[in-house]
């Protein structure tokens, strides 16, 4: 039994792009389910904003976000975009594979209908 190397190469890429999806997805999933932490990508200080008192003076500085909880917030939403940028990635390879795997058949219409060429 000899086989192609096309469909070699076609399984080849579509266990390398379902691999991909899949480790994608576990990444994501211990991400936010904290059991792994994003990489930090960015640090944020506090968002605060400040309040006028009346009369002019000079009133209290209200703390919106924490620099962490700002930190943490901005670095899952980047690891997030990340993730879903290898699971199409990885859609992709496993797609290129199905491809090389389907067998193509054409059919020839004329004088003789019975020849096949695959």
């Amino acid at each position: 039994m000899d086989i192609p190397v096309t469909k070699i190469v076609g399984y080849c890429l579509l266990a390398a792009g379902v691999i991909v999806i899949i480790v994608a997805m576990v990444n994501v999933y211990n991400v936010f389910s904290g059991n792994q932490n994003a990489p930090q990508v960015a640090v944020l200080e506090s968002i605060q904003v400040a309040v006028p008192a009346q009369g002019g003076s000079t009133g209290a500085t209200i703390e919106l976000f924490s620099g962490d909880v700002a930190t943490k917030f901005v670095n899952m939403f980047i690891w997030y975009i990340l993730m879903v940028f290898m699971m199409l990635g990885g859609s992709k390879l496993a797609g290129i594979g199905v491809q090389l795997l389907r067998e193509i058949k054409v059919v020839l219409k004329g004088e003789d209908s019975s020849r096949t060429v695959s």
